[in-house]
């Protein structure tokens, strides 16, 4: 069996400073690869541009539902073409928010969010999906528009019902994966839906610089707001194990063919 590896499946690391650094301590606890997603048009190439430094660091490209009112006409065309480009290049952070409707209204949310999964099946390739407070319409959608072919699909950070995910695991059994980060493993009233998913349906992340539980960090932290960072991906691992009650080179091994499963290119 292999040393332990693993994997980032969702972040936004262009949104950290001294990224060298972040990457070494990374490196040190044991976490190799990392997938970061770009959540508007600005910020797209400075994702590709992290990929150039470091080939472990898998560039996601989308609009994130927060930040569709930030599009310019014309951002499909030059998704298309990055897209094009490289068929190393993936689709995220896209997705739907309805509990934050007043930034982007419903309707505009679900209409990018369609044109984003177009292009993600046009050019066959992963999607990264955000879901909050949606995820009867996220299904809905995704049926219908994968209804004659498909792509997997990460779902970032689920926080998800047992309905919604026994739904998602009953369309798309090959497709989904779960993605579980420090609010997913922290709250118990989700580690009951987390102990039902088949654990070759689960992957982890940070989304750092977000979602950081102050709890579960074991080091003091002195700022006001800290920071998430890819070095803390072990202690959402930790809590995996616990819930599943399994042992850490059981769990390890699977996640990594996990993310080798939707990233057959990926050089973990």
């Amino acid at each position: 069996m292999r040393a332990r590896t693993l994997l980032d499946a969702h972040c936004h690391l262009q949104e950290i400073n001294i990224i060298e650094r972040v990457l070494e301590e990374a490196n040190r606890a044991g976490v190799t690869d990392f997938i970061c997603n770009g959540i508007q048009e600005n910020d797209w190439n400075q994702v590709l541009e992290l990929n150039i430094i470091n080939s472990r660091i898998i560039p996601c490209i989308g609009i994130h539902p927060w930040y569709i009112n930030s599009a310019i006409d014309g951002w499909e065309e030059r998704m298309e073409a990055l897209l094009a480009s490289s068929n190393k290049i993936y689709v995220g952070e896209i997705g739907l928010d309805h509990y934050k409707s007043k930034l982007a209204p419903k309707m505009l949310q679900e209409d990018f969010f369609r044109r984003q999964i177009r292009i993600a099946l046009k050019y066959r390739r992963l999607m990264s999906i955000h879901c909050v407070s949606a995820f009867g319409k996220v299904i809905k959608i995704l049926r219908q528009e994968m209804k004659n072919s498909r792509v997997p699909f990460i779902m970032h950070s689920y926080e998800g019902p047992w309905e919604m995910t026994q739904e998602l695991l009953a369309h798309f059994p090959n497709e989904v994966m779960f993605s579980l980060s420090m609010v997913s493993v922290w709250k118990a009233k989700h580690q009951s839906v987390i102990e039902r998913i088949p654990l070759t349906n689960i992957l982890i992340e940070t989304d750092s610089p977000s979602q950081i539980i102050k709890e579960m960090i074991p080091e003091p932290l002195e700022e006001e707001k800290p920071q998430n960072f890819p070095k803390y991906l072990p202690l959402v691992f930790s809590q995996l194990c616990r819930i599943k009650n399994s042992s850490e080179e059981e769990t390890a091994e699977q996640l990594y063919h996990n993310f080798q499963k939707i990233l057959p290119d990926a050089h973990v």
